[in-house]
């Protein structure tokens, strides 16, 4: 009878739907605990740019404000922005610059709100593609995070 395979057919894909959900799901608890650690990695990361930047190995710093910034700290964000400003262990690109002072400041890093004023009636254009480019940060570093909640 095709009544009954149909209904052990949902019956199984139901039960193996809950199987996966409760494989997969965390308790807010777990959530929290993974974020804390997600967030003291994401601060050892910004720790050693700092350091890195302070002896003046700026490349090197360059590669560990990107990791934190991608990862979601708004700090490391502003310092990249900074670096592409100023040509800091990176070639010089306002547009990128624009874009993570932007992230920096969507993402309630005060410092940056200003700086980001100040650029958009100095760089109209770059302001105009640099917020365009930080769209695509964003969901990169949404994805980022959402991964390492996974992992």
């Amino acid at each position: 009878d095709n009544s009954e395979l149909t209904t052990k057919t949902e019956s199984q894909a139901e039960e193996t739907a809950q199987q996966e959900e409760n494989a997969t799901s965390l308790t807010p608890v777990e959530v929290v605990e993974q974020t804390k650690e997600n967030q003291i990695k994401v601060s050892d990361v910004l720790k050693q740019a700092y350091s890195e930047r302070e002896q003046k190995n700026y490349q090197a710093a360059v590669e560990l404000f990107e990791q934190a910034a991608l990862l979601g700290s708004n700090k490391a964000m502003g310092a990249l922005g900074r670096s592409y400003f100023i040509g800091e262990g990176v070639d010089k690109n306002i547009e990128k610059a624009i874009a993570f002072l932007h992230l920096a400041s969507e993402y309630g890093f005060e410092p940056a709100k200003a700086k980001v004023e100040q650029v958009s009636d100095k760089y109209p254009t770059e302001y105009s593609h640099g917020i365009e480019l930080a769209k695509s940060y964003s969901i990169q570093i949404k994805i980022n995070q959402v991964e390492n909640l996974a992992s």
